[in-house]
């Protein structure tokens, strides 16, 4: 008989196979439905206001490679049609000089080059990715830094993002492997020991937001949910494309179980965490009940957390199953967040929830099941 996981795994692979159809060749595309005599009055700024309010969701990247790392986790668990998918996205979104179609011009863009890799590496005759995937690179390599290695989200900032962990790390990690490019995973230690040297809680070793370029500040909540999924996402990706077991790879497998151990103390009787994870009594937020399941379901494969924690994923994957609806759309996510202190307390069917979601749920069916037989 087909396990509860297994059926919820079918039923987000059909929602994907949907809703990548919908990804554009260029996510910053956005026709203006204004007319040209209203164009010519607007102003500038006004016009640019509307015509980003005109954008549907899967017209910003970080938000389709939510859904492209779910093909990868459906691939990866034995949707074998997955790695077809994510293959034509990648194709209609490169231009005829070989470079992606639409301009990645900031750090926090280049998360879909895990996916990238991932094709780059598993699909043969993808030598055409080697193009794009430089050009990511280069993106970080010539990109804004603190002067302690950190990796700033964007040009014109002084702020240091807890979502950049799990952005710009499993990237630069995979490319590294793939490339042997030695810069590349510098850039990634780099960034990781500087965050957790500035920005972690000693007794929970939760993450807060952000943290300043200059000056010891932490920013923003302590333990927001998502960033914290973000987190435990980005370490458990990077420490699977580590080849050699050094001190980078041990700091990882040691921040990761001191999250997991944090999420299990803070987890709801019903499976999810709350928008501010220390604060259990807080509102649910199935976002970051699927980013942090996601990274539970990854530390339990690759080893770093044990059977111990089954119950744990067991119960944030019941939860994620209750809040999906029946064309495996997640209910309850948290709105997106702006900025530091700036936090996303409408909860609906987001795309990232959407995403991850669906990536947690496969990458954790195989396992569970495994461990209930």
């Amino acid at each position: 008989m087909e396990s509860a996981s297994f059926k919820l795994a079918k039923t987000y692979f059909s929602a994907l196979e949907r809703d990548c159809r919908q990804i554009p060749a260029d996510p910053f595309a956005s026709e203006s439905k204004l007319g040209k005599k209203s164009e010519y009055y607007l102003l500038r700024f006004a016009l640019m206001v509307a015509r980003k309010a005109e954008r549907k969701s899967f017209k910003r990247n970080w938000y389709h490679a939510c859904y492209t790392k779910a093909l990868v986790s459906a691939h990866r668990n034995g949707h074998a049609d997955a790695l077809t998918i994510l293959t034509s996205i990648f194709d209609r979104q490169m231009a005829s000089n070989g470079y992606l179609s639409h301009g990645v011009e900031q750090p926090f863009q280049v998360m879909g080059g895990y996916s990238l890799c991932y094709a780059r590496e598993t699909c043969p005759g993808t030598s055409r990715y080697d193009v794009p995937l430089t050009k990511l690179f280069d993106v970080v390599r010539n990109g804004p830094k603190t002067e302690g290695g950190g990796i700033l989200y964007k040009a014109g900032t002084s702020e240091v993002y807890v979502d950049t962990i799990g952005m710009i790390c499993p990237f630069l990690a995979y490319y590294a492997r793939l490339t042997s490019d030695k810069s590349a995973l510098k850039f990634c230690s780099d960034h990781i020991l500087a965050f957790i040297a500035r920005n972690i809680d000693a007794e929970t070793h939760l993450p807060f937001h952000a943290y300043h370029d200059a000056g010891a500040s932490r920013l923003g909540l302590h333990g927001w949910g998502r960033g914290t999924g973000w987190y435990i996402l980005g370490l458990c990706d990077t420490a699977a494309e580590l080849i050699d077991e050094g001190e980078l790879k041990e700091v990882i497998i040691g921040e990761i179980r001191d999250v997991a151990h944090s999420l299990k103390r803070f987890q709801k009787p019903n499976g999810n965490w709350a928008i501010q994870i220390p604060v259990p009594e807080g509102p649910d937020d199935l976002s970051a009940t699927a980013f942090c399941a996601y990274g539970l379901a990854r530390a339990m494969q690759l080893g770093i957390l044990d059977s111990s924690f089954s119950a744990v994923l067991d119960g944030a994957i019941a939860a994620l199953a209750k809040d999906t609806d029946a064309h495996g759309k997640l209910r309850n996510s948290s709105a997106e967040a702006y900025g530091v202190g700036s936090y996303g307390l409408t909860r609906g069917i987001q795309p990232w929830g959407n995403g991850i979601a669906a990536a947690a749920v496969f990458e954790s069916a195989t396992l569970l099941d495994r461990q209930k037989r």
